[in-house]
């Protein structure tokens, strides 16, 4: 009898598991039905307005003596800089003068070897 039993069982679970289908099917078709259009929440820049008031406007211009003291400054601070460049020019041409003749009078057969004296 045992035997029997079990296999009721079976046919039992089996049953409910076919009704179960079958109502998940019959739900999702009344789900499916009121399919209603996405809409999107779409938030407003809110703006506020004020008014401001303004007492003075103040310009901030130079007058005719501070603009000449100012481009006098300038120009003497621009002067400086073409002497401080010009110095620097001079040195470096200095500078390689000194080198070309250093490798004239090279002790490795330069040009002018024979003009300088010999030390001993």
């Amino acid at each position: 009898m045992d035997v029997e039993e079990k296999t009721d069982d079976k046919t039992e679970t089996a049953k409910d598991t076919v009704d179960k289908k079958e109502d998940k099917k019959e739900d999702n078709k009344i789900e499916e039905e009121p399919k209603k259009p996405k809409t999107k929440l779409v938030k407003k820049k809110r703006t506020d307005y004020h008014n401001l008031k303004v007492d003075d406007l103040v310009t901030y211009r130079f007058s005719k003596e501070e603009f000449d003291k100012y481009f006098e400054i300038e120009s003497t601070m621009n002067n400086e800089d073409i002497l401080i460049l010009a110095t620097l020019k001079a040195k470096n041409d200095l500078e390689a003068l000194c080198y070309k003749y250093q490798e004239k009078l090279d002790e490795y057969g330069g040009e002018l070897k024979a003009y300088m004296p010999v030390e001993e």
